[in-house]
């Protein structure tokens, strides 16, 4: 009887070591994380893999060549020459298609920090619209230009004519005042005229810092 208690006893110490034992738990624990993250590897690399295959990647990384600067240049009695300015440039990829919301809402940002942008649209800013071209190449100007944006009737179309046209052709909301769709159609016109020029377009030059932030 003594010794089946003394066995008692040993099974008894047995399964306290056994659950007193940090190794042990400390392999336990360690098993435990190494099925969870062979059970996380299979189901990405077997179960999911067509689906990362097809999902486009979140990020992308944007190389940006940036030129070195120009050192300062002096005359002999130390006053400067010539000098570095930061300035930035809005361009645009002619490649790259853009809204007409997006046009405007460029333009009215360019107004309201107060920067001068290109304006390079043939007609005057108010109405009735009129070709501001002038001298004795005027007509040839005039005609090229109505030709090379493909206007309805270059040989007799007038500059409201003109400006009508383009509104519908470029798909310019009716909504909108034609003060706005002027805005649009001045840089619509200097992209599609680029269309297949692959240098970039140059919409204003040395914008304020704030500007640059919006735009980004």
């Amino acid at each position: 009887m003594n010794d089946f208690f003394d066995w008692i006893k040993d099974i008894g110490l047995l399964v306290y070591r056994f659950f007193t034992n940090r190794m042990l738990w400390l392999l336990v624990v360690m098993a435990i994380l190494f099925y969870v993250l062979l059970t996380r590897l299979f189901e990405l690399q077997i179960i999911l893999a067509d689906t990362y295959k097809t999902t486009p990647p979140s990020t992308k990384i944007v190389t940006v060549p940036l030129q070195a600067p120009r050192g300062t240049i002096y005359d002999r009695y130390g006053r400067p020459l010539a000098v570095n300015k930061l300035a930035y440039t809005v361009k645009m990829d002619p490649s790259i298609t853009i809204s007409n919301d997006a046009l405007l809402t460029l333009v009215n940002a360019l107004d309201k920090n107060g920067e001068s942008y290109i304006d390079s649209f043939p007609m005057t800013k108010d109405e009735p619209y009129e070709f501001i071209w002038e001298g004795e190449s005027r007509e040839w100007l005039e005609d090229r230009w109505k030709k090379d944006m493909t206007v309805e009737n270059p040989e007799t179309a007038t500059a409201q004519e003109s400006f009508e046209f383009l509104r519908k052709q470029f798909k310019i909301d009716p909504e909108l005042s034609n003060d706005d769709a002027r805005k649009i159609l001045n840089f619509r016109c200097m992209i599609y005229m680029q269309r297949y020029d692959p240098v970039p377009i140059i919409f204003a030059y040395d914008i304020k810092p704030e500007t640059l932030s919006y735009i980004e």
